[in-house]
């Protein structure tokens, strides 16, 4: 679907639509277990892209796939861009930022650097990605209870983006904090 799409924007002319797309494929290939077809995307999408939202979600993609270097780079030559931009920077840069933490096992960082997202993680812009980071901050660094609320969350809060690739895979990151945590239970009913 994510090729159709490029293919079409492409076609008509739309880069930034076709780099917006090319950044989505890049994170659901990573989240999905597809880290080499994931930096590929996400290199094009660095490469290419004017706009600093479809960078910043291929340098998301970038920190996921453990290519810490290059998500560095992308973010820092949109670090000074519209400075007064909410969604920049309410969503887009704490997540990046937050992934590379994590991908450095620092997982008290990427909680840090996920607290300007916190009012917009629920809304359409962030498409639940602060939620997801954060709940997988919790989980690296122990807290599983932690882990398992903000997992349901993102399971709870859904409509927000009803085909995100994120939702299965919070469904999944409750069961096993709740696993981890000692509630079996609750554990078998998430999986």
């Amino acid at each position: 679907l994510f090729a159709e799409t490029l293919v079409g924007a492409e076609q008509q002319k739309l880069p930034q639509v076709a780099s917006g797309y090319r950044a989505w494929a890049a994170l659901t290939e990573v989240l999905y277990g597809e880290p080499a077809r994931a930096r590929q995307e996400a290199a094009v999408v660095v490469q290419t892209s004017t706009a600093p939202e479809p960078t910043l979600r291929a340098a998301f993609a970038l920190a996921l796939t453990g290519d810490v270097a290059a998500a560095r780079a992308a973010m820092g030559r949109l670090r000074d861009v519209r400075t007064d931009d909410t969604f920049l920077r309410g969503a887009y840069l704490p997540v990046a930022t937050a992934a590379v933490a994590l991908a450095e096992r620092r997982p008290a960082e990427a909680l840090e650097a996920l607290r300007p997202a916190a009012p917009y993680q629920f809304g359409f812009i962030a498409a639940l990605a602060p939620a997801h980071v954060e709940a997988q901050a919790y989980a690296q660094a122990g807290a599983h209870g932690e882990a398992a609320r903000v997992f349901r969350l993102v399971v709870d809060h859904r409509g927000t983006d009803p085909f995100s690739p994120l939702l299965p895979l919070a469904q999944l990151g409750l069961a096993r904090a709740l696993a981890a945590a000692g509630d079996r239970q609750g554990s078998r009913q998430a999986y």
